[in-house]
């Protein structure tokens, strides 16, 4: 309750604002029922229904909110079925996640966690991902390309994703 009171009168954003609200009246829309039903010595029990508004507001707020997406399981899913080595950086150049073909090639991405600066990563992953070096690279005599994908939401890049293809099969043949 204090916390809720304290976020409503700082100078937010008007979501989350509104998500704030949202919070206090779930809390508060049981409570004042509550003291309605006692104060007033009301001949029906309030609370059940103060509970159930406050259910519907969670649930829109978790709607709202996107507290569960589907998309972060299925994201978490696909990571695991790529072949490649794949990096996901956000807009600001924060580690957003990796599948385990990426930490075998990028050892340092095993001690990363989700919003971690990237300015700590090796030299050559550091000039890929920030300088958009796309040569081949060579790690234990296996070659990769990388090619880094935008992510878009509503035109605007919210980050990206660096695909590192293996490539040693197609550079064997040309060698020959």
């Amino acid at each position: 309750l204090v916390m809720s009171i304290i976020n409503i009168t700082k100078k937010r954003t008007s979501r989350s604002y509104k998500n704030t609200i949202s919070l206090f009246l779930i809390i508060m829309v049981p409570c004042v029922l509550y003291v309605i039903e006692k104060v007033l010595s009301v001949q029906m029990f309030l609370l059940p229904y103060g509970l159930v508004i406050s259910e519907i507001l969670t649930l829109r707020l978790v709607y709202r909110m996107h507290i569960y997406d589907f998309n972060n399981t299925a994201q978490a899913m696909a990571y695991d079925t790529i072949d490649d080595a794949v990096i996901a950086i956000d807009d600001n150049y924060k580690f957003k996640g990796c599948n385990n073909k990426a930490k075998d090639l990028f050892p340092v991405l095993r001690g990363f966690s989700v919003d971690d600066e990237i300015d700590s990563l090796d030299g050559s992953l550091f000039d890929i991902v920030v300088n958009r070096n796309m040569e081949e690279l060579c790690v234990n005599r296996k070659y990769y390309k990388p090619e880094i994908k935008n992510i878009k939401s509503k035109n605007k890049v919210m980050g990206f994703v660096v695909w590192f293809y293996d490539v040693t099969a197609e550079r064997e043949k040309t060698d020959l």
